[in-house]
């Protein structure tokens, strides 16, 4: 494979720009209509990915999902994987589940989605995890000793279409 060195962040290395949703006099709704053909647009198509996907929402997009007046998906269906809990959208087309994540807060993106396909996450490493120890008190500092424990490693994706940037509502 190539080599990675700097990524830029995995969020600018999904491959899709999408929206699901409409906004209206300041009000975002997401029908089941709408749920359905976002779904279908995220699970088919080349090079789209498996039939699991996971969303990280910001919290308006996380509160506008979990208003859905909804018959066809059950938003307050828990799902549990990795030892996290999800809100399972179930498809014909594909699973995505979706957890609230404070960094699309922090980063201005209270109103999307950041989904990505854990199959084609990857992890390069150009230093594996070791260990230092450190004498203090040979350093002048304190009467104690330290550890440091390190690795240089960074996260990317492959297969960009598997992945996508979401806005809900209104582009």
């Amino acid at each position: 494979g190539a080599d990675v060195y700097f990524t830029g962040g995995v969020y600018w290395m999904a491959g899709k720009d999408m929206s699901v949703g409409v906004t209206a006099d300041g009000v975002t709704t997401v029908t089941d209509n709408d749920m359905v053909d976002f779904l279908k647009d995220l699970f088919t198509g080349n090079d789209s990915g498996n039939g699991t996907k996971i969303g990280f929402a910001g919290s308006d997009a996380l509160a506008t999902l979990a208003k859905m007046e909804s018959e066809r998906f059950k938003v307050v269906k828990e799902f549990e994987r990795w030892g996290l809990k999800f809100t399972s959208f179930d498809s014909n087309f594909g699973k995505l589940l979706v957890m609230h994540h404070e960094l699309m807060d922090l980063n201005n993106k209270s109103d999307e989605l950041f989904v990505i396909d854990p199959e084609y996450l990857r992890k390069k490493t150009f230093l594996s995890w070791n260990r230092n120890e450190y004498d203090m008190a040979k350093l002048a500092k304190r009467d104690t000793r330290a550890v440091v424990m390190k690795e240089a490693s960074c996260c990317y994706l492959v297969y960009p279409k598997a992945h996508a940037r979401v806005k809900v509502g209104s582009l």
